[in-house]
């Protein structure tokens, strides 16, 4: 397999996963935006880029995850370092790609 099958198949695995978020969601438009620039610049980008990317990727649909019971589901405590959690991988994973996200209160 080459490196573009490979980053593909990645994609398509975590694409399934991304079904639980609303498309018109921040976080959805981010992945989406993501793996468009990866795909435009895959030539030119390193095994490693592209294994940090998918990492970033990988943490921000946990952080999203975490919080889809509602903040009923947690303590405020918790519920506050979650949300800081998503707000960090969103961040990251907007500056590996370089990509802009919408801020969000």
């Amino acid at each position: 397999m080459n490196r573009a099958t490979l980053v593909l198949a990645a994609l398509a695995a975590t694409g399934a996963a991304q079904a639980g978020m609303h498309p018109e969601s921040v976080d959805a438009r981010l992945i989406s935006n993501c793996e468009a620039r990866t795909d435009a610049r895959m030539d030119s980008m390193t095994l490693g880029k592209l294994e940090q990317i998918r990492n970033y990727e990988f943490s921000l649909r946990m952080a999203v995850a975490q919080l889809a019971g509602g903040s009923d589901a947690m303590s405020p405590n918790d519920w506050q370092l979650a949300t800081s959690q998503l707000r960090n991988a969103r961040v990251q994973l907007a500056q590996v790609c370089g990509v802009s996200v919408a801020a969000q209160g």
